[in-house]
């Protein structure tokens, strides 16, 4: 390989004689060496090849500013998730991954740890990325002597959720419907968010189906003249919950340019009243 860019004595980006670019980083790896010499790939402790433009420069320059001992567990941890995920990951991850841990890592050992409100919701919407967040926190565990807090699973769930090729897109989007109807709730009402809580379980799995009639154009059931009796009675009874159902009809209309049928609303109502009742 020759040596395209010296970031340090410790990291370089090289290419091989397919111009493929790669990132070597190891301890005095660069030492008295220059951009057109060779290197020997065997002398470095990490090596990540990349074919997407941009990406090798970006991961050398994260790499140069965090240690070593972070960057192999992040590798780890992605060749865990390839596992696990049986996917292909965009090689973006390598930068959002490894920048985000070894960040997470610094603010845990400053006292700064921070918690996720859709802890919940990622375990019903998003499990196999969750357990792989999981199972993360085990790596830097083993590796790092350091237990991060579990809530850090959510937030690695989300760059793997992220940065799947083949991924339709709808995992996230239905973490992104979800989190703008709970804001829309929480902004006017006090609602039980334990995730212990059968009523809000209820709620979060009853989203995710409304996120396919949505994002995958699932059919919506009609109503029938029984279910839109329903529906103008508890329109009367629930008030609070109908006037906040009207409220997350317009954000998902506003967001999604989805119109909420009587029958969705029907059942919206009941699960609110349940959540603010308690």
């Amino acid at each position: 390989m020759k040596i395209k860019k010296k970031l340090n004595n410790n990291v370089v980006i090289a290419t091989n004689e397919m111009n493929t670019e790669f990132v070597l980083s190891g301890k005095g790896i660069a030492f008295d060496k220059k951009a057109g010499d060779n290197i020997d790939s065997n002398v470095a402790e990490k090596i990540f090849s990349t074919k997407e433009k941009g990406v090798a420069e970006k991961l050398s320059q994260i790499i140069e500013e965090i240690p070593i001992e972070h960057v192999k567990v992040c590798d780890e941890i992605i060749n865990m998730a390839k596992k696990r995920l049986q996917d292909e990951l965009n090689e973006k991850i390598y930068l959002t991954l490894i920048d985000h841990i070894s960040f997470a890592i610094e603010r845990h050992q400053a006292g700064f740890d921070i918690s996720s409100l859709l802890k919940w919701e990622i375990k019903k919407i998003a499990p196999k990325e969750y357990e792989v967040g999981l199972e993360a926190l085990d790596i830097v565990e083993k590796r790092l002597n350091i237990r991060l807090p579990n809530d850090e699973a959510v937030y690695i769930a989300f760059h793997f959720i992220n940065s799947r090729v083949k991924d339709d897109g709808f995992s996230e989007q239905s973490i992104d419907l979800t989190r703008h109807v709970l804001r829309t709730i929480t902004d006017s009402y006090t609602i039980d968010t334990n995730e212990d809580s059968v009523s809000y379980n209820r709620f979060i799995i009853h989203l995710q189906y409304l996120a396919r009639r949505i994002f995958k154009s699932e059919e919506v059931p009609k109503n029938n003249g029984q279910e839109k009796s329903l529906f103008e009675k508890l329109k009367l009874e629930l008030s609070d919950s109908y006037e906040c159902v009207c409220k997350i009809e317009e954000c998902i209309l506003r967001e999604y340019d989805f119109k909420l049928s009587e029958n969705e609303k029907t059942y919206l109502m009941i699960h609110l009243h349940n959540l603010i009742s308690k």
